[in-house]
């Protein structure tokens, strides 16, 4: 729609200044600067398609032109600089939501020629929707207590045949939790990385594993990896920790996963 194009004509805008910026940092320093554009869920850019579009459909097109007669270098060199200048960052929470395959997300980025500048090494919230109401009771319980105002809980569900469909925030899901026929949850709430399940709930913690041996595989892919696990102080209760402990935990699990 109109306030969609306006918005992204406005964004592409202002990424295309960052570009011819940082290009002339690094014509000046040999210093090579990028910034990372993170989909999330729920956005705008929610997942790797969005993020090739992003370049394709707004970028490029645009870019080209003006970056030619702003920077005087070709078209080329153009591309060159906008996918050096600006990247991906691939939170594995956010692409493990909408129920992306990292070999394959990957892939397409090396296909498209976008670089992945930073990993975001970080899990989120699953459950498997039982099919008993008693049991969807239970889950509830268990649920409610992530029902927190501080941030955004995006729920992207998984229904029998496969399709996704979207929930703005946790306590809109759990409105129709009784009586959904989808199959699977998957929560934006960055829980600790170094457990797979809280109690009857579980997390993605597996996606970060499949991540991290991708990046054995090919290092290639991004020297800059980064724990984001920022929700300790409305973890409940029974799941929080001392923050020191916490973060060296989590720090160690990874370190223990790339040896």
């Amino acid at each position: 729609d109109r306030e969609l194009t306006t918005g992204m004509e406005t964004a592409t805008k202002h990424l295309l200044e960052v570009v011819a910026v940082l290009a002339e940092i690094k014509s000046h320093t040999g210093k090579s600067l990028h910034l990372d554009i993170e989909p999330e869920p729920d956005g705008i850019l929610e997942n790797s398609d969005e993020m090739v579009w992003l370049f394709s459909e707004w970028l490029l097109p645009i870019g080209k032109p003006w970056l030619v007669e702003k920077l005087k270098i070709s078209e080329e060199d153009v591309e060159e600089a906008l996918k050096e200048h600006i990247q991906v960052c691939y939170d594995v929470c956010h692409f493990a939501i909408v129920y992306e395959k990292p070999a394959d997300t990957f892939a397409k980025f090396e296909k498209a020629g976008i670089k992945i500048g930073k990993i975001q090494i970080s899990a989120a919230l699953r459950v498997v929707i039982p099919h008993e109401p008693a049991a969807r009771d239970l889950l509830k319980v268990n649920l409610l207590p992530f029902e927190e105002s501080t941030y955004l809980h995006q729920v992207v569900a998984m229904k029998k045949d496969g399709m996704l469909h979207s929930y703005s925030d946790l306590p809109e899901a759990l409105k129709v939790l009784e009586s959904t026929e989808e199959k699977e949850w998957r929560i934006h709430f960055h829980v600790p990385v170094f457990l797979d399940n809280y109690g009857a709930l579980a997390s993605t913690q597996d996606q970060i594993s499949i991540v991290l041996n991708e990046i054995l595989k090919n290092p290639s892919l991004t020297n800059h990896l980064e724990v984001e696990t920022y929700t300790w102080e409305v973890l409940p209760e029974d799941s929080r920790l001392n923050l020191g402990e916490s973060i060296s935990r989590e720090l160690a699990w990874v370190i223990g996963k790339l040896n």
